[in-house]
């Protein structure tokens, strides 16, 4: 499946009732949210660059966590959990999915404070997004079609009698979950 008929597959209308608009109620919490939340979601982003590239990490650590911490990590029955290169890179790829998703985030936030869209800023994160999930890609050994086509599988089994703001609400997520699964055991035998 190419990107063009992944796209026309995964087209969803905005919300499939009249009149549906973006109030200022909404936009206000939206931004309230971010103002509240943005601050202790960056630290994601300082945890990450001390993990993958040794920068100090300067963030406050209680104590007692730490010695919390110390005892679940001797507790975990795994012996070398998370000291595999693959390991490593899988953590450092999923924090950095999860830290572009912030700076995305940042940018919605200076859009709604009137600072107008960065295309620039918003593609580059994309970007950024990309080259993680490439890498998860790459360690899970999964490759971009087989990616789409189970989100592609999945949505369809979602709106198959097309999009309905109910089913988006209310989703079978174990139906979602089988026909990912069976699309990736296909796609998988198919090789």
């Amino acid at each position: 499946m190419d990107d063009k008929e992944f796209l026309a597959s995964c087209k969803i209308p905005w919300g499939d009732q009249k009149g549906t608009t973006v109030t200022p109620e909404i936009i206000a919490c939206l931004s309230n949210a971010c103002e509240q939340m943005l601050p202790d979601l960056q630290k994601f982003d300082r945890i990450k660059r001390s993990l993958a590239y040794g920068e100090k990490l300067r963030e406050y650590v209680d104590p007692l966590k730490l010695n919390e911490m110390r005892g679940l990590m001797s507790n975990i029955h795994s012996p070398g959990f998370l000291q595999s290169d693959s390991d490593k890179s899988m953590l450092h790829a999923l924090l950095g999915c999860f830290t572009e998703a912030v700076e995305k985030l940042e940018i919605i936030h200076a859009w709604i404070r009137g600072c107008g869209l960065n295309v620039n800023h918003l593609a580059e994160e994309v970007g950024d997004g990309m080259f993680y999930d490439h890498i998860i890609m790459d360690l899970l050994k999964l490759t971009p079609e087989v990616i789409k086509q189970m989100n592609h599988n999945k949505l369809q089994s979602r709106y198959k009698d097309g999009f309905t703001s109910d089913k988006a609400i209310n989703r079978n997520t174990n139906g979602e979950q089988k026909a990912m699964e069976s699309s990736l055991d296909t796609i998988i035998h198919r090789k």
